[in-house]
């Protein structure tokens, strides 16, 4: 197992944060810096300066990184092959944002555990907490959608959505509307720390509005919930393509367009780097026929 203290600083190193650190790891802040400080003088060399409010990482705590990066891949190698060997049924932890795990996830572990013997434990959230798991290692690796660092992960594209502005049968659709126009609708929104909510307070922010420019709104955190509410024109809201794409065929929802405003995301497998990929890799490789079924 590797050290607490070499975890606490490679997590560190990807924050540049002691407060979430400590949170990513359970810890106090104060047990953060008692664990640098011990690596610091054990290598007799600075690790971290902290400028102001800001961390930055040496020289010495970059080669540090690297060199925790490969005894992590090293011992996710070396559990893979004593699990491997004993013949043991593999149990895997992964996530899902709220769209995903309620339109897609399914489908594609059901298509895996056809071929491959294992048991999969999923956990579905919004996308902060499910960012906040991987971190934590809480799970090893997640699907993704909505806004966050790219570059402090590894992740590769699972494919294309859009957000489309959705409305009861008995809404008064026009061809197109303004952005403006629809200021005086309800609006139906997802909660705090959904990556969905997220892209669309983004793209309102890009035309100088935020969500309160509208005449009112509704936090909900159930997608479900949100399309119940709408057929019954209680609001109109920003929803992902994927996720009304049954009820727009039946003809239950109709979709608004709206002039000049259109919100484009993607969807992404995720996972932190130096986790072993035998199984993230074979997941993606084994779902890649199903998924272009989706596009």
């Amino acid at each position: 197992m590797i050290d607490i203290k070499l975890k606490t600083f490679y997590s560190l190193v990807k924050t540049k944060n002691m407060t979430l650190t400590a949170k990513m790891l359970n810890m106090t802040q104060p047990g953060v810096s008692k664990h640098i400080k011990f690596l610091e003088e054990k290598l007799d060399t600075k690790l971290i300066d902290i400028v102001g409010k800001k961390i930055k990482i040496t020289k010495a705590g970059y080669l540090l990184e690297s060199g925790i990066y490969q005894m992590i891949v090293l011992e996710n190698q070396i559990y893979q092959k004593i699990n491997a060997a004993n013949n043991k049924t593999k149990t895997y932890k992964i996530g899902a944002t709220k769209t995903i795990g309620a339109y897609l996830v399914s489908d594609l572990m059901k298509n895996y555990m056809k071929k491959y013997n294992c048991n999969i434990i999923l956990t579905v959230d919004n996308t902060n907490e499910i960012l906040k798991k991987l971190n934590r290692k809480d799970i090893e690796f997640a699907l993704v959608e909505g806004v966050f660092s790219l570059n402090e992960y590894n992740t590769k594209e699972i494919m294309e959505d859009s957000l489309v502005y959705v409305s009861s049968l008995e809404a008064n659709i026009e061809s197109n509307k303004s952005l403006d126009e629809i200021l005086d609708d309800v609006l139906i929104l997802r909660e705090e720390g959904s990556g969905t909510r997220k892209l669309l307070e983004n793209r309102l922010s890009d035309h100088n509005l935020n969500i309160k420019n509208f005449k009112n709104y509704m936090e909900i955190g159930d997608i479900t919930a949100i399309k119940d509410l709408i057929s019954k024109d209680m609001g109109s809201s920003f929803i992902s393509k994927l996720a009304v794409k049954k009820e727009i065929k039946e003809n239950k929802l109709k979709i608004q367009n709206i002039s000049n405003f259109k919100i484009e995301r993607k969807l992404y497998y995720v996972w932190c780097k130096g986790e072993n990929t035998n199984f993230i890799d074979t997941f993606i490789k084994h779902n890649e026929l199903l998924l272009n079924n989706y596009k």
